[in-house]
């Protein structure tokens, strides 16, 4: 059995301060009526204990409430709102990128159902046409059996007539013979219509007929004389052709004879698939199935006469087409016009190109065919674009093509004291000539005695080298070749300038500036002839004892110095040097020791320009020699053994190997025809397209022999067409997502992207993704792409990047714009005559861009030409050598 609880009343009275001190009082009484004081004091004791023990949980309380209180100050302390507008901001972002997805799917949904909206109502139309042709052909036909039957039920009853003795004979002889006449006039119309209808069903002409045969025999057939007239006559008979001021009948002919040739083969008439091709083939289709449809109906019974309702709904489909066809003609002869002109600008710079050559027959063979090609192309832009319209885009592309070209024109590097009484420096080729004397005599480096001069390796390449290149490059100039490394001269004037400064700190500089002085004098007087009124200053001045004198007694001066080249140099430099020079005249420094280094990188360019005037005065000598002298060089080079032609050989032989299974390929019957047998140009030209127009990387072990002074050019080359083939595959993709012509130019976006392609080959893979969006960026900013398009079109980028850098393309886009470019190349290194040249220089334009390449019309025309000059060059000088491989190899 439990103990009894107390109440929570009794128990909190019991422990309360007043019961305790009732307590305490009633035991006080007992203790003064004798019982023992301890108990007071143990009374005392507990009530003092329970005191503290309260105290302390009080206390406790209090600290706890504190920490509470302190919790709470610091919570509400804390910068809550910023976490909050953090929180906002995220939560906008968020929002927003979801709404711009929302609205992009709600984009492509709309676009989507409007297209199947348009769809929808393009199909009812047509049923709805459809079933109105339908009806209208029924009706026809009733009205066909009426008047038939009543035509019949006529004769019937006038021969009744006729037939009854008991009627009188009708008096009305006139009457009789008109209607006698206009029967007979009537069955004579029948019978021309009828003539007109047989002779045009003899044509044979259906779309099935004619996709059978290629679009050549097509356009030839379709463009017959016989055949325009034929068609003209029957669509007369069907009022096709009234009422068209605009056109004559011929003309209306060939527009519906042309709904043939867009049906059977619209891949040739068509260059791109667009939205305005597909509505112009569903005209056509609309309007032969209509005409097909009423020919078929025309028979005695209506004496080939067509209904009024057949020729109003055949007038309404071809009205149609006619205007959908107008349509995409003018947007299509926009860009032939355009093309057209860029052609005839061509041909102008290319007469502007030859008329530097020297007057002979040659030449003049090509100022007739540019001739020609001009004037015709004259021609077809007015009939195109209109007489006036035509000759002011003629005018304006030729005032800005020669614009163009006079500020890409070289400045004068015509030194100002260059006169005509120096001797030129370069001999006849053909008596071995000597390189250029500009070979530099200069203080040497502190491995020697101070000064002690010394030759240091010329400026200029070797003379084989340097009378290829002028051969080869049209228009070299010395200053913008690459063959001079002025680099590798001026790390030598730097060393020579820091061994003369550590010379002078240490007290031996006499020497050193005393053989500067006579370097420089000897330099300068160099570039002047004897007489020139320059010379004698600089002798005076610079004259190695005067300096002697002044260095031996401390009075030689470097400002003066400077000062003295500061004055001299502007009156003997070209004017293309005018700002480095004043650039050297502003310089103030106290270093003289980098001046000097300036003043003779400054001085090596002047030699460079002196060269450069007196090796052009040599150049119609040199061009004459060219082949002759490198012919006698690569001769003597076999002869020292410097090299042999076992990789020319291996190289003619792989060549000639892949002409001989093409041609075993093209003559499967191995009949042996004189035609069939590859020659060696043809072998020495698929070689060449080999070795120059590949993107896969060169291997220069195996280089033929005969070709060495070219191995950089063709690695350039190379680089050149793998460059040209990615940029145009990335424009040629993004021109089709946007369902643009790929004969639209964007020059500015080519240029961008073709330099953004040239850094993809030094760029490491992990960076081509910011290649990729810049070129995204070129592209994006001017056009206006979908989210979809804008992915795919990153993808291919990225896919092109990555081919280019491993120069292997495998990408279907890409091995076919090579393709179009190697053929183009191919074909304009086959072309020997000069006719064929013209024609082929004329059509480049026309023919890159519907290749894919709008944009990049004279860099392939500067990469066919180099190539032409290559090509023409190394067979004239190594054409022996080639015929005695090719001889060897036809008798293995």
């Amino acid at each position: 059995m439990q103990p009894t609880r107390r109440s929570s009343a009794a128990s909190s009275r019991h422990n309360s301060l007043s019961s305790t001190h009732s307590h305490q009082s009633h035991t006080s009484g007992c203790s003064y009526k004798g019982r023992p004081a301890s108990n007071h004091v143990a009374q005392h004791l507990r009530r003092a204990s329970i005191l503290e023990t309260r105290k302390a949980r009080l206390a406790d309380r209090a600290a706890y409430a504190e920490q509470v209180r302190q919790r709470a100050a610091e919570a509400k302390a804390l910068p809550r709102a910023s976490n909050l507008e953090e929180r906002a901001l995220a939560a906008q972002v968020a929002r927003e990128k979801y709404l711009a997805g929302v609205a992009a799917t709600c984009a492509e949904e709309v676009r989507r159902a409007k297209k199947v909206a348009e769809a929808t109502k393009e199909k009812r139309h047509a049923d709805n046409l459809k079933l109105r042709f339908d009806m209208q052909e029924k009706l026809a036909e009733a009205e066909r059996r009426r008047t038939e039957y009543q035509n019949a039920r006529r004769s019937f009853n006038s021969s009744a007539h006729s037939s009854d003795p008991s009627r009188p004979r009708s008096r009305g002889g006139a009457s009789t013979e008109t209607k006698a006449v206009k029967r007979i006039q009537s069955a004579w119309r029948a019978r021309l219509r009828q003539r007109v209808v047989n002779d045009f069903l003899e044509l044979n002409l259906t779309v099935e007929k004619v996709r059978d045969q290629s679009f050549e025999d097509v356009s030839v057939r379709l463009a017959d004389s016989h055949t325009i007239t034929r068609t003209s006559k029957v669509l007369t008979q069907f009022g096709l052709t009234e009422d068209r001021s605009s056109n004559s009948d011929k003309a209306a002919a060939k527009l519906f004879l042309s709904a043939f040739l867009i049906l059977s083969h619209p891949t040739s008439v068509f260059i791109q698939d667009g939205d305005q091709e597909k509505d112009l083939m569903t005209k056509s289709r609309d309007l032969l199935i209509s005409f097909e449809s009423r020919l078929s109906h025309l028979d005695m019974a209506n004496e080939f006469k067509p209904s009024p309702e057949s020729i109003q709904s055949l007038r309404e489909s071809f009205d149609t087409f006619s205007s959908d066809f107008e349509a995409w003609k003018a947007h299509d002869s926009s860009f032939l016009v355009g093309q057209m002109v860029g052609s005839f600008v061509e041909l102008d710079n290319l007469r502007q190109t030859i008329q530097d050559e020297p007057e002979d027959a040659l030449r003049r063979d090509f100022e007739e065919g540019i001739k020609t090609q001009q004037i015709s192309l004259i021609v077809r832009i007015k009939r195109l674009a209109g007489p006036e319209k035509g000759m002011k885009m003629i005018q304006k592309a030729l005032k800005d093509g020669r614009k163009k070209r006079a500020s890409n024109r070289p400045k004068d590097i015509r030194p100002r004291a260059c006169v005509a009484e120096v001797s030129p420096t370069i001999s006849q080729p053909s008596r071995d000539p000597t390189a250029l004397d500009v070979h530099q005599t200069v203080v040497p480096n502190t491995s020697v005695e101070a000064g002690q001069a010394f030759t240091l390796p010329s400026l200029l390449p070797d003379n084989r080298t340097l009378i290829h290149e002028i051969a080869v490059c049209k228009g070299f100039s010395l200053a913008a070749n690459t063959l001079i490394d002025r680099q590798a001269h001026k790390g030598i004037l730097t060393a020579l300038c820091n061994a003369m400064r550590s010379e002078i700190e240490k007290g031996k500089g006499d020497s050193w500036v005393i053989a500067m002085v006579s370097n420089v004098r000897h330099r300068l007087l160099n570039l002047l002839s004897k007489t020139n009124p320059l010379r004698p200053p600089i002798e005076e001045v610079l004259d190695p004892t005067v300096t002697e004198n002044k260095v031996s007694h401390g009075a030689f001066s470097y400002d003066h110095f400077f000062a003295f080249m500061n004055d001299i140099l502007p009156k003997m430099c070209a004017p293309i040097r005018d700002d480095e020079i004043k650039a050297l005249a502003e310089d103030k420094s106290s270093d003289y020791m980098s001046k000097l280094e300036k003043l003779l990188i400054t001085i090596n360019n002047m030699t460079i320009d002196w060269a450069q005037i007196k090796l052009m005065a040599e150049v119609p000598e040199l061009l004459k020699e060219a082949p002759g002298y490198e012919a006698l060089k690569f001769s003597k080079d076999l002869e020292n053994q410097v090299h042999s032609l076992e990789n020319t050989q291996q190289w003619w032989s792989s060549a000639r190997s892949q002409v001989l299974d093409e041609a075993r390929e093209r003559n499967p019957e191995s009949i042996n025809h004189s035609a069939s047998r590859p020659t060696s140009e043809q072998i020495y030209l698929r070689g060449l397209a080999d070795l120059a127009l590949s993107v896969s990387p060169l291997d220069e072990t195996s280089f033929p022999e005969t070709l060495f002074l070219d191995k950089g050019r063709i690695k350039q080359m190379r680089l050149t067409v793998l460059e040209l083939v990615s940029t145009g595959a990335i424009l040629l993709t993004a021109k089709n997502l946007l369902r643009r012509d790929i004969r639209m130019q964007w020059p500015s976006e080519a240029n961008t992207i073709l330099v953004l392609v040239k850094q993809a080959s030094i760029t490491p893979i992990s960076d081509l993704n910011d290649l990729s969006t810049q070129i995204l960026t070129t592209l994006t900013a001017p056009h206006e792409f979908s989210p979809t398009a804008q992915k795919q079109l990153r993808a291919f980028v990225i896919r092109t990047l990555t081919q280019t850098q491993r120069k292997q393309l495998s990408d279907p886009v890409l091995r076919l714009l090579f393709h179009r470019l190697r053929t183009h190349l191919v074909t304009r290194l086959q072309a020997t005559k000069t006719a064929d040249r013209v024609r082929l220089a004329s059509a480049a334009t026309e023919t890159l861009a519907a290749a894919g390449f709008p944009e990049f019309g004279g860099l392939i025309r500067d990469l066919a030409e180099e190539l032409v000059r290559v090509s023409a060059l190394d067979r004239t000088s190594h054409g022996a050598w080639y015929e005695d491989i090719a001889k060897r190899l036809e008798a293995v």
